[in-house]
């Protein structure tokens, strides 16, 4: 003997199947979209997780015809990162990281620089690295 649950699946068979096959058309044509609200939380975590893009945000304004020497900005990185209890890596992998946000190596003389930053006030770096 059936319960009521199985009797009422049994008498929308027909229009769960329709669903059934609806959904997976939809599937075949479009793939596996993924939630907004998934999208939205992992963009999120991203710019959570993204400690050089805090530290920029933090201690350089974005100017495309400015630069800053790189040793000035190394050694902040290094000690932003000192004092936030993370890693610092690489001289190198900071700069590829920085070339991947646009912010490419240039030399004028013997001085290396960062393309299109500006560091922020040097009371501003004081307060934020104490």
């Amino acid at each position: 003997m059936w319960n009521l649950g199985e009797q009422k699946l049994w008498a929308e068979r027909a229009g769960v199947l329709d669903w059934i096959i609806e959904e997976a058309v939809e599937w075949y044509r479009n793939g596996l979209q993924v939630p907004k609200v998934i999208r939205d939380e992992s963009a999120a975590y991203r710019k959570d997780s993204d400690t050089l893009g805090q530290f920029l945000d933090q201690e350089t304004t974005q100017a495309p015809s400015e630069r800053v020497a790189q040793r000035e900005l190394w050694n902040l990185w290094r000690r932003y990162c000192e004092h936030e209890g993370l890693r610092e890596g690489s001289k190198k992998s900071f700069t590829q990281r920085l070339a991947e946000r646009g912010h490419a190596s240039s030399k004028s003389g013997p001085t290396w620089f960062y393309d299109g930053l500006t560091l922020e006030s040097a009371e501003h770096h004081l307060a934020v690295v104490r």
